[in-house]
């Protein structure tokens, strides 16, 4: 039986954003919500939507610095992200997010 956790947790992770967010945030940690937007080509609220799901979720964390907040992967997170990467066997050359982080 599924805890209530991990069947958040696929709901959220089955969605393309939320993949590449994860992905953007452990090739660059301490990015902002904006930058993550602009890296993963979606909306701002959206990308503030599922950071403060993941937040929940123990696989970010948020440190305020001035009037941003930057994110990093928890050790679940980054797990997790690893997993999505060699699940979906995205290289660091091949993805589209490592242009844009540059």
């Amino acid at each position: 039986m599924k805890s209530k956790t991990q069947s958040k947790a696929r709901e959220l992770f089955l969605k393309d954003k939320p993949t590449e967010i994860a992905i953007a945030v452990k090739r660059k940690p301490s990015l902002n919500a904006r930058k993550i937007s602009e890296t993963t080509d979606t909306t701002y609220s959206h990308a503030v939507r599922v950071l403060n799901k993941m937040e929940k979720l123990d696989l970010l964390n948020s440190k305020r610095k001035g009037r941003s907040k930057k994110y990093s992967l928890t050790e679940k997170g980054d797990k997790l992200s690893e997993g999505l990467i060699e699940t979906f066997g995205i290289s660091p050359k091949e993805s589209e997010l490592e242009r844009n982080l540059e």
